[in-house]
């Protein structure tokens, strides 16, 4: 009898730790890639991922793709209710990778808002378009 309560207690004791793997591997695997193309967003954002559900997150990583140009943005994410900025980049200095870190939250959608954009070498604006964004992910880290 003694026996089949250790082996209980064991059966018990590995099925929280499974869980709890389950659970970290999920939030882990938090890495979404889905552009979305809704109207809402794009009065608001230049660029903007929809997130599926409502998710936990605090990071955000993106990629500006073209390197001659220097970029000022915002990052907003929509929570169901209102859009609310989460980081102001202002000055022009930001291009290839970008890394955003911030405190937990739920949300639906990350949009992001090129403020200026500017030619590396010769300083001169874009005009009309805004810069490509590729590699889009949000996570939610330990």
């Amino acid at each position: 009898e003694a026996h089949l309560e250790k082996l209980q207690d064991e059966v018990k004791t590995k099925g929280k730790q499974n869980k709890e793997q389950s659970r970290r591997i999920e939030e882990t695997k938090l890495k979404l890639n889905i552009l979305s193309t809704s109207l809402v967003a794009t009065a608001f954002v230049d660029h903007c991922w929809s997130l599926d559900l409502l998710q936990l997150v605090n990071k955000v990583e993106f990629t500006f793709d073209d390197l001659s140009y220097l970029n000022s943005y915002c990052v907003k994410v929509w929570d169901g209710v209102n859009w609310i900025n989460i980081r102001d980049c202002r000055e022009l200095i930001h291009n290839g990778k970008q890394i955003l870190h911030f405190n937990k939250r739920n949300i639906y959608l990350v949009g992001i808002k090129v403020t200026g954009s500017k030619h590396v070498q010769n300083g001169s604006p874009r005009y009309y378009t805004p810069p490509s964004i590729s590699r889009f992910s949000a996570s939610l880290i330990q």
